[in-house]
């Protein structure tokens, strides 16, 4: 064990942690910080089993509600449903024994395309053939920019928490980035067919990059060590809709993967998930479809009185075990 970890979890009350990710992948860019690589993946998995009680999800959330939450209890989840979490993570998973509940939107299952993010990275920051100016309109407002040449081999090295923009189609990368995240998804189909109709390009899906089949779900789910919850269908802010609207996107992610498993999905996770991206109406839906739990992604600890319909998440990006370790310090004062 880490010298001196022990002091990090010295509460009088046991408190828990649920650790987020998204992918585990080694890809040449990840402007958004999603991918852990799978050999980052196992040696944080390995620290975990060195260091912490590490449990399944709803392991966890029964601690909660019996007021019985072990010490240094931690569990894993991934959010949206990307077909490396059968390919890379659930192997790892398998070596180290170590369970995880995967939340998948399921508008995007057997579809092959990416996810909207990743399209954006493809269509503003690799296109060789984006217009002199790009036109959109977004919530019935036009926008103009000034496109510049892309780096075509990517920025391999370049986030979104970098201050700097390495060319202009950065800059209207983070902008678009911000004003389709709260809009349609048929909104927001319709831009990014008209950017890659004014690139005179189809849009295509990179292998990798694109969401699991309804029997890659049932694979992963084999065995029992991953379990499956509902992510919505089309991945939208949950605040931004009506409480219908978001009951109808709850219900059918659920209804979807039931109908996929054969068996009831009675875990939840909100889409994006900080504190803005869901209300109160969210959280009424979720506990009038009986959903036995839903998590956030919004960093916290988890213990006793938590709400085990608001679950605070920490979010693991691609970090070897030493920096690993020193965050999941920070995860848990």
């Amino acid at each position: 064990m880490l010298k001196g970890f022990k002091k990090y979890f010295s509460s009088k009350e046991s408190q828990g942690i649920i650790l987020i990710y998204h992918r585990i992948l080694k890809p040449a860019t990840d402007p958004q910080l999603l991918c852990v690589s799978p050999g980052n993946f196992a040696e944080q998995l390995k620290y975990l089993n060195d260091n912490f009680n590490v449990m399944s999800l709803d392991d966890m959330v029964a601690g909660v509600k019996e007021k019985k939450l072990p010490e240094k209890a931690v569990a894993i989840t991934f959010d949206d449903g990307y077909v490396d979490n059968l390919e890379f993570a659930k192997p790892v998973l398998v070596k180290h024994n170590v369970p995880a509940t995967v939340f998948v939107s399921t508008g995007y299952t057997g579809k092959n395309c990416e996810f909207w993010w990743d399209e954006l990275e493809v269509l503003l920051l690799t296109n060789s053939s984006l217009p002199h100016a790009l036109k959109l309109k977004i919530g019935g407002k036009d926008f103009e920019w000034k496109t510049g040449k892309p780096l075509i081999q990517g920025s391999p090295q370049w986030t979104v928490l970098d201050a700097e923009n390495p060319t202009p189609n950065h800059f209207i990368y983070r902008e678009l980035h911000k004003l389709l995240k709260p809009i349609s998804y048929s909104e927001r189909e319709s831009l990014l067919e008209s950017i890659a109709a004014q690139s005179g390009i189809k849009r295509q899906c990179r292998e990798h990059y694109r969401p699991m089949t309804e029997s890659e779900i049932m694979q992963l789910a084999e065995g029992g060590l991953v379990s499956i919850g509902a992510h919505t269908v089309t991945h939208p802010a949950l605040s931004g809709l009506t409480k219908a609207e978001q009951q109808t996107e709850i219900m059918k992610s659920k209804l979807a993967l039931e109908r996929i498993l054969g068996k009831n999905v009675d875990g939840f996770s909100y889409p994006y998930g900080s504190l803005n991206a869901f209300n109160k109406d969210s959280v009424e839906v979720v506990n009038a479809l009986k959903f036995n739990y839903a998590c956030a992604n919004f960093q916290g600890k988890v213990a006793n009185e938590t709400n085990v319909f608001k679950l605070p998440r920490c979010l693991v990006r691609d970090w070897p075990a030493e920096e690993f370790a020193h965050h999941m310090k920070e995860f848990t004062l």
